[in-house]
């Protein structure tokens, strides 16, 4: 599944924390074996650390984001 079929539970997450949530459509298997879907997953956090939250648009200072994906 994709982040869209779990729109509105991101959305209410969202709404709920007050953050920004960043949900990964990572490869799944078995097309993409583990630990793939985790290197997936954890350059996108490097990517919004090193840019500090720029490459999705966000400002300021800090970054505070909920990182989620679907899981089997």
């Amino acid at each position: 599944m994709s982040p869209e079929h779990h729109e509105e539970r991101l959305i209410r997450w969202t709404n709920q924390t007050g953050r920004p949530i960043l949900s990964v459509d990572y490869g799944k298997a078995p097309e993409y074996p583990y630990p793939f879907a985790i290197d997936e997953c954890y350059d996108a956090y490097m990517l919004m650390y090193e840019s500090n939250g720029k490459c999705l648009g966000m400002k300021g200072s800090s970054l505070s984001v909920i990182l989620s994906g679907d899981s089997a």
